[in-house]
C-alpha cells in the first residue's frame, strides 16, 4: 500500500502538515493574547522594583499593552487563514517569516537559560518548515518575481530633475500632512473643552 504512494504526494502532504501545523500554532499564540494568557504577569510582580524584575518580565509587561497585543494577535490570526486557504499558502508563508523571526529575536533577547535555547530551537524549526513551504510555491514565486521586474515603470525614464524633485515632492507631503494632523488636534482639543 506504501509503495503506491509517491514522493511527490508525500512531499504535497507534509507542506500541507506544515502549512496547517503553523497556522495552529499562530492560531493559539493569537488567542492567547486575545484571552489575556500570554503576558500575563502576576499582581505581586506589578508590586515589585524594576530593578528586581528580569528581562523577560518586563519584556512581557510592555507587550501586554494595547493596541500593540490585539495588533499582533490580529497579525498572526491573518497570516493563520492564509496559510490555510490553498490560494493564499505562498503569501501566508512569506508573512509567516517577520512573525516567526519577531518572535525568535525577542525570546533571543529577553529569555535567559534553557527557555532562550528551547526556545531559539521551536522558532527555527518554524522557519525552516515556513522556507520549505515557500520552496514547494517556488514556481509561483519566480512568476510573481518576473511578473514585477517586466513591469514598465514609465517614469524611471524621465529627467535626472524628477528624481532630484521626489525628496522635496516627499517632504512637502509631509508637511502638509503634518500642519493637518496638527490643526485637527487643536480643533479637537478646542472642541474638548467645550
Amino acid at each position: 500500500m506504501f509503495k503506491s504512494i509517491s514522493k511527490q504526494k508525500l512531499w504535497e502532504y507534509f507542506i500541507l502538515v506544515a502549512r496547517y501545523w503553523m497556522a495552529f500554532i499562530l492560531i493559539a499564540y493569537s488567542i492567547a493574547k486575545l484571552t489575556g494568557h500570554q503576558f500575563y504577569i502576576s499582581p505581586q510582580l506589578l508590586c515589585e522594583k524594576v530593578k528586581d524584575a528580569n528581562l523577560f518580565q518586563l519584556s512581557w509587561f510592555l507587550a501586554d499593552h494595547q493596541p500593540f497585543k490585539y495588533f499582533i494577535a490580529c497579525s498572526q490570526l491573518v497570516v493563520a487563514a492564509l496559510l490555510i486557504i490553498n490560494k493564499t499558502a505562498l503569501l501566508g508563508a512569506l508573512a509567516t517569516i517577520p512573525i516567526w523571526l519577531n518572535i525568535l529575536v525577542w525570546d533571543l533577547s529577553f529569555m535567559d537559560g534553557v527557555m532562550r535555547m528551547s526556545f531559539a530551537f521551536r522558532l527555527s524549526f518554524y522557519i525552516v518548515l515556513d522556507c520549505l513551504v515557500i520552496r514547494y510555491y517556488k514556481g509561483y514565486l519566480k512568476t510573481i518575481i518576473s511578473e514585477f521586474c517586466n513591469q514598465k515603470f514609465y517614469l524611471i525614464r524621465k529627467s535626472v530633475l524628477l528624481y532630484i524633485s521626489l525628496p522635496v515632492t516627499g517632504f512637502c507631503l509631509e508637511f502638509v500632512v503634518g500642519k493637518i494632523v496638527s490643526y485637527s488636534g487643536y480643533l479637537i482639543h478646542f472642541l474638548y473643552l467645550l
